[in-house]
């Protein structure tokens, strides 16, 4: 991603949303790199029934001129409050913002995948 002064932030418009079930706790996380001024961030976006509604969860930002670093955000689940899940990329700044290797899972205890095919 490139960024030019800027702020941008790349989700699923429509579809592609995650279903997220009560009380499981969920983790998305990512390996960002930076060059330049550009920081990048990601979000986890819980989408409520309540049009317009949303509760956001960013990680740490990353940059400027960073090599790769790992991020996460964590979670739980709402049910049928917030029944789905949107992630995000983001970035500001100045310079190019890459992102790899996303991954988002249902965690329990201390980082046990508690769901099949939840990673990427």
């Amino acid at each position: 991603m490139r960024v030019d002064n800027d702020s941008l932030a790349f989700w699923p418009g429509s579809g592609h949303t995650l279903h997220v079930d009560e009380g499981v706790t969920y983790r998305y996380s990512m390996w960002i790199k930076t060059e330049g001024d550009a920081r990048g961030w990601i979000e986890a976006i819980e989408m409520l029934l309540r049009i317009g509604d949303r509760e956001s969860h960013c990680s740490t930002t990353v940059g400027p001129n960073q090599d790769w670093t790992r991020v996460e955000v964590a979670f739980t689940g709402k049910g049928e409050e917030a029944p789905f899940a949107c992630p995000s990329i983001s970035a500001e700044g100045a310079g190019r913002v890459w992102f790899t290797d996303m991954a988002f899972e249902a965690m329990t205890g201390e980082g046990n995948i508690v769901k099949e095919g939840m990673k990427d």
